[in-house]
This record gives structure tokens, C-alpha cells and sequence, in this order.
């Protein structure tokens, strides 16, 4: 009966560090992993990006300025890389957000313009809607665009990177789509976090959920709590207690 009491009396004061909704909630940790992208196709019917690489296959909603660029745009004219990318094995889904450096001595007045319009236009179809980080990318990817159309010749002006980013799906790579595909001249490296969620095991978790509660303030767990406290510190001080 003392060892049990004991045993509570642990319980109790783990499930007393931690609320209900810490102890349920799932903790998350990056596991980061280089990826080669050896392919990028655009899927007209689907508006989507589709990246090709040696452990997953990436599709993703295509931004139009990003599909724009890659359509119609040269290795000169834009250069591409990933500032973070991250995917989440529990529901499938990827996240991967961009920047697109033109370069100042390169592009064409009609390629800019085209980035222009395209930009303009995602800022455009986001009226009415409350204000986010979408509002302030599309912005300043104008403001960057302005200032490029506004240099000459002679006094090219350093554009700031084009900020894009794109979310969807990755899928297990297949090495048959992979033999299939053109490749690209150069492929290039994407790092990638692999974010897992973890959580205590479910038994534990039940078993700790009355004292948390308790521990929450909740009158009727915690007084029983609080009496289990009681007895076990009376069965520490009297040995003789059996019952």
C-alpha cells in the first residue's frame, strides 16, 4: 500500500509541472536533409510545379510570378534560390519559399514588364482581404520590379530578390519518372527540413490526465489529488500505516 500511495504521489507531481493541454499537445523537431532536384516541369492542367528529386517528388502550387519567370525567363535573366523549405510526413504536405535575384545586366524591358504585370496582379486579387506577409511580399516584388524597368543601359540598377513562396505535396521519389524526365543541365541542392511531431505514449497520457486536470484547478480531481498527497505523506510517517 506504501509503495502505491508512493507511486501516486509521482504522478501527481509530473502531471503538476505540466497543464492538460501541454501534456497533450505534440512537440515538433526539425530533421534537416539535402535533396538533388534534378527536374522541374510545369503541370498546365493542374497549375502546379513539379520538382523531381532523388528521395521525393515535390508539387506545388504554382506562384504565377514563379511560373512566369521559369517559363519565359533564361538562366541570365533570373537566378533562383530556396531560402527555407520544409515538409510534414504526418499529413503529406510541403512548404518552400523562394527568392528569384534578376540579374541588373540581363534581363529585357519586356521580360520585366511581364514580371510587373503578373505581380500586380496577385497583389490586385488580394483586395479586401485582411493584410498579411502575402500583401507585403507582392509589394515589394513590385517596388523592386519599378525600380529595374526605371534603370538604363547605362546606369543598371541591383534589383532586390523577388520573394515567392509555394506550398502542396510531396510524394515518394520513383526512380522509373525519374529515368523518364529531361533533366535538368544543372541540377541544384534543396535543404529541407523534415519536420516530425512526438508527443508522450497514449497510456501515459491517460493515466497523467487526472492529475493535470487537477493540477489546472479544477476542484473536484484536485481535491482528490490533494487528499492522495495527504495519505501518502501520513503512510511516509507512520510505518505502521497498512490500510
Amino acid at each position: 500500500m506504501k509503495k502505491l500511495l508512493i507511486l501516486l504521489l509521482v504522478f501527481i507531481n509530473v502531471a503538476c509541472t505540466h497543464n492538460t493541454t501541454k501534456l497533450w499537445k505534440k512537440t515538433s523537431q526539425d530533421i534537416p536533409f539535402q535533396e538533388n532536384i534534378h527536374a522541374i516541369y510545369i503541370s498546365e492542367e493542374n497549375q502546379q510545379i513539379l520538382f523531381f528529386g532523388e528521395k521525393y517528388h515535390y508539387a506545388l502550387e504554382a506562384d504565377p510570378l514563379f511560373k512566369f519567370a521559369l517559363r519565359y525567363g533564361t538562366e541570365e535573366d533570373v537566378q533562383y534560390s530556396v531560402s527555407s523549405a520544409t515538409i510534414y510526413p504526418a499529413d503529406g504536405k510541403a512548404q518552400v519559399s523562394f527568392n528569384m535575384k534578376l540579374a541588373s545586366d540581363k534581363h529585357t524591358s519586356s521580360f520585366l514588364t511581364g514580371l510587373h504585370k503578373v505581380a500586380s496582379e496577385q497583389l490586385a486579387s488580394l483586395t479586401g482581404q485582411p493584410r498579411t506577409t502575402e500583401h507585403i511580399f507582392h509589394t515589394r516584388n513590385i517596388h523592386s520590379l519599378e525600380t529595374a524597368m526605371g534603370s538604363n543601359e547605362n546606369t543598371p540598377v541591383e534589383t532586390k530578390a523577388l520573394k515567392i513562396h509555394m506550398a502542396g505535396k510531396f510524394y515518394q521519389a520513383s526512380d522509373t519518372v525519374n529515368q523518364a524526365v529531361t533533366p535538368l543541365q544543372t541540377p541544384f541542392q534543396l535543404h529541407i527540413n523534415k519536420r516530425e511531431y512526438t508527443s508522450a505514449p497514449l497510456p501515459l497520457r491517460i493515466a497523467l490526465t487526472p492529475f493535470s486536470v487537477a493540477s489546472d484547478g479544477v476542484l473536484t480531481v484536485g481535491a482528490i489529488a490533494i487528499g492522495v498527497t495527504a495519505i501518502t505523506v501520513l503512510a511516509i510517517a507512520h510505518p505502521d500505516f497498512k490500510k
